[in-house]
């Protein structure tokens, strides 16, 4: 959301184009569990499926949880630029 707040000048469109980021990436993760009911390779695309994969209850795994922050990371490094713009 803060990315796109940075890119769309009415908060309608920025509230929208998040929404539509987060709907690709639910819709991406639904057809990637639907392939593999593990999670197959599409539904590591989708960073909703990361938590998943972290297998808190079977099998814990940190690394999901590094991705997660990873991108976390880069995307308010982007948004940072892109607001000093």
């Amino acid at each position: 959301a803060a990315v796109t707040a940075q890119m769309w000048r009415v908060a309608r469109g920025a509230t929208g184009a998040a929404m539509a980021t987060l709907a690709l990436a639910a819709l991406v993760r639904g057809v990637g569990d639907v392939i593999d009911n593990s999670g197959s390779a599409l539904s590591w695309l989708s960073p909703i499926a990361w938590a998943q994969q972290m297998r808190p209850f079977v099998d814990l795994r940190w690394w999901p949880l590094a991705l997660l922050i990873a991108l976390t990371l880069g995307l308010v490094a982007v948004a940072a630029t892109l607001e000093i713009r």
